[in-house]
């Protein structure tokens, strides 16, 4: 077996066979190969985030998805994109429209698609083609949620949300 296989059968054990965690470590993943990342380095810096939490003493059965969504977050490209998923936790786990990702983030559309395309790209943000429309799976709005709390945005979060919603922005 090759070592590269070995490495993902210990990943998919080591996210508890979780499809929403395996889905981001593998697009990470992808992503990484393009920089000769090793999947190997992957793994174990995945096993060093768990061991960290552990340490801190918030090591359960989600610790392996907390380890996995932190190490997607910390590889968007820029404090944008980083802010700009981090933002997206007002909808919840409700489905949005552009208009109402426009005015939240206070951007125009060609800026905000091409933050959307990344956040998309790298199975942060679900994008539903027929009815042009996007959604945060439930456990993605919480770890936003929870990035917000920690950068102390959240009040101003959910007023800016709060200032531009309509029912047409829904």
């Amino acid at each position: 077996m090759s070592k590269d296989k070995r490495s993902a059968i210990d990943l998919v054990k080591l996210l508890g066979g979780l499809p929403l965690a395996i889905k981001l470590a593998a697009l990470m993943i992808k992503n990484e190969r393009r920089v000769h990342v090793k999947f190997a380095e992957v793994l174990t810096e995945l096993q060093n985030r768990e061991e960290i939490l552990a340490l801190e003493g918030s090591a359960d059965e989600s610790s392996s998805l907390r380890a996995i969504l932190g190490m997607s977050y910390d590889r968007l490209p820029d404090k944008i994109h980083k802010r700009g998923f981090r933002w997206l936790a007002a909808f919840g786990s409700e489905s949005f429209a552009w208009e109402a990702v426009e005015k939240l983030w206070k951007m125009k559309k060609p800026r905000a698609r091409k933050i959307m395309s990344t956040l998309i790209n790298r199975a942060l943000v679900e994008s539903n083609e027929k009815t042009e429309r996007f959604q945060l799976h439930a456990v993605l709005a919480k770890f936003a949620e929870s990035l917000l709390e920690q950068k102390r945005e959240a009040s101003r979060t959910y007023r800016a949300h709060s200032s531009t919603t309509t029912r047409d922005l829904r």
